[in-house]
């Protein structure tokens, strides 16, 4: 995988070159957005959410559909798996708001000299 910035570079690149037409520009940043790394890849992202909420809308859906009012207790779980999944897909991740606290420098040790060995 490429950095953001070495592909921002070579998106760059082929933008401002005057040799290629559009079509082969649209060829080439095509292939030069499959180097990003996947968790920028925005169709993986509209995969997930769409399947998480399919799931969670069948669970709510499954009472009125089938013959029975009452939902398994196992689709139940599975619905619910489901709801928290994608609030927490689609929860902003601010991993520098919650960077953990600096420890404390250590206390400073006692330089203590080692016990003499016994007298004979």
């Amino acid at each position: 995988m490429h950095s953001r910035k070495e592909v921002a570079e070579l998106f760059k690149v082929i933008i401002e070159n005057k040799d290629m037409n559009i079509f082969q520009k649209k060829i080439l940043l095509n292939e030069v957005r499959k180097l990003k790394s996947p968790d920028e890849d925005r169709w993986v992202y509209r995969t997930v959410v769409w399947v998480l909420g399919a799931v969670a809308l069948g669970t709510v859906a499954y009472p009125f559909f089938s013959a029975g009012a009452e939902i398994p207790s196992g689709l139940l779980a599975i619905g619910s798996a489901a709801m928290g999944a994608l609030a927490g897909y689609l929860t902003p991740n601010n991993t520098k708001a919650r960077a953990e606290p600096e420890m404390p420098p250590p206390p400073p040790s006692h330089n203590q000299e080692p016990p003499a060995p016994p007298a004979e």
